[in-house]
């Protein structure tokens, strides 16, 4: 199954780098809005970066529906090409889900507490953190395949620490002084937060597939 060796599919390889960095920019503006939220709140800088994110959200939504109808136009299995649409619609929920916290978050005038900040901040952090490994193991995926599984150890690693710091965050949330009513929407935004890690792992467990696949 190396498909991606072959010169016809170097322009598909080319397109599929093309959409990781895009949606990696995504994220990007993602995290960056994040930390304007934090030191500024809900603002109007913090809406026009917003509408950044889902712009630039959006052109990875291109690039994918491009990849998409490229795998149909070219010489691939059928199992190849339905890996490959699993692979990068997976992928594409990531930025989708950095659009929709801060979505979520200027629509509904959200505003976090201080006493939690730092630990969200973490979570926050892990995610990007994350992202960078996902990216590694994707290209190493379509490459050598010399790392691929300890990038998605990392990745596994990452969520589990994630799945930690997120119940800590809950903990002192519910056992603060903060409204009763505010508390679950700060709960979904954390909640929301902490899915990014789950969808690094799925993707991480995707790309593992996605290799050993090649390797036969």
């Amino acid at each position: 199954m190396q498909m991606f060796m072959v010169k016809r599919n170097k322009a598909l390889l080319q397109k599929l780098e093309e959409y990781i960095d895009t949606a990696g920019k995504a994220l990007e503006h993602y995290y960056g809005s994040m930390e304007h939220f934090f030191q500024h709140g809900n603002d109007a800088a913090f809406e026009v970066m917003v509408k950044e994110t889902h712009k630039v959200e959006s052109d990875a939504d291109d690039l994918l529906q491009e990849i998409e109808q490229s795998l149909y136009e070219k010489s691939l299995l059928p199992d190849s090409r339905e890996d490959l649409f699993t692979l990068i619609e997976k992928t594409d929920c990531l930025p989708n889900k950095g659009e929709s916290i801060l979505r979520q978050l200027y629509t509904q005038n959200i505003s976090l507490p201080d006493s939690l900040k730092p630990q969200i901040w973490k979570l926050i952090k892990l995610g990007a953190d994350t992202f960078q490994i996902i990216r590694e193991a994707f290209l190493d995926a379509f490459a050598k395949m010399k790392r691929i599984k300890a990038l998605v150890r990392d990745i596994d690693t990452n969520e589990s620490l994630g799945d930690q710091l997120e119940q800590e965050i809950l903990f002192n949330l519910f056992r603060s002084d903060v409204d009763p009513i505010e508390r679950l929407m700060i709960r979904d935004i954390i909640l929301e937060i902490g899915r990014i890690l789950d969808l690094s792992e799925d993707i991480g467990d995707t790309l593992n597939i996605f290799a050993i696949k090649r390797r036969v």
